[in-house]
């Protein structure tokens, strides 16, 4: 967060509603589950799953960036899904800047609470945070942000996704930050 690139705003890309079917999406897979492939595959299949049900047809995958060992891993655990669930999924190139990523899609899921909230709301790119455990980030203290616990849930936080709080809940995260607020504190 403290990077130069983040040390000045850009004006927020404003995104409008449309239709689901239509929309681009990006989800970040968790990088605090990579090494528990059971939870990594979990967190994978509800979100699949959701994505589905919503008939969405642009979806793209983005494992952390993360050491050879668990980069090994990750993939691995990508090609079993994929053969299991005879599917081919677009998945993004890990090494590949995630902040400059976001502004190429409508929504971003992300798993787990990560650095990319904030990297998000820089831009005002919408989002929404699938699982973990969003309470032990003391920077979102009092921000209430779109997540979802179940692929049921993230069904209905994608489908009802309110563009203009979000675009306050940006704003606000952006002047937290701005006024020096510890984006990594634990409460």
């Amino acid at each position: 967060i403290s990077h130069e690139r983040n040390r000045s705003w850009l004006d927020p890309i404003h995104r409008e509603a449309k239709p689901i079917k239509t929309m681009n999406i990006l989800v970040l897979l968790s990088s605090s589950v990579s090494l528990q492939l059971d939870a990594l595959e979990r967190d994978f299949l509800d979100m699949h799953a959701a994505l589905e049900m919503l008939g969405v047809e642009r979806v793209k995958w983005k494992l952390h960036n993360t050491g050879p060992m668990i980069r090994k891993i990750q993939n691995f655990t990508v090609q079993r899904l994929e053969q299991t669930l005879a599917l081919k999924l677009e998945v993004i190139e890990t090494r590949l800047d995630t902040q400059q990523l976001m502004s190429g899609f409508d929504i971003v899921v992300m798993a787990g609470p990560t650095s990319g909230i904030f990297e998000a709301a820089r831009f005002g790119i919408p989002f929404v945070v699938f699982g973990g455990q969003l309470e032990r980030v003391g920077g979102l203290d009092g921000f209430v942000i779109p997540r979802a616990d179940t692929k049921d849930e993230l069904v209905e936080a994608i489908r009802d996704f309110d563009y203009k709080a979000h675009q306050t809940l940006c704003i606000a995260l952006r002047d937290s930050l701005n006024a020096g607020k510890d984006p990594f504190g634990a409460l």
